[in-house]
């Protein structure tokens, strides 16, 4: 895990700490793998599985397919339908 330094924002009279800490793709992979374990799912889970029925969600209940597209980054709407 890389964590990137503390940072102090100044938002107008408030001073904010912010703690960030950067996941490569596989580490947050095995995380989420390790989640979906732990909470006793039995099926093959994967973080594209995830965006999948994430957006079939949004789908289902009536979003715009070009918002679904604009989320998942596709250029092309044919990508989105599939």
């Amino acid at each position: 895990m890389m964590t990137a330094a503390s940072r102090q924002n100044t938002a107008g009279c408030f001073q904010v700490a912010v703690n960030i800490t950067l996941w490569t793709t596989r580490q947050f992979s095995r995380l989420f793998k390790e989640a979906a374990r732990a909470a006793g799912l039995r099926k093959t889970v994967s973080l594209q599985s995830l965006r999948h029925s994430f957006a079939t969600h949004l789908l289902e209940h009536g979003r715009d397919i070009r918002v679904i597209q604009a989320l998942l980054g596709h250029e092309k709407l044919e990508t989105t339908a599939r």
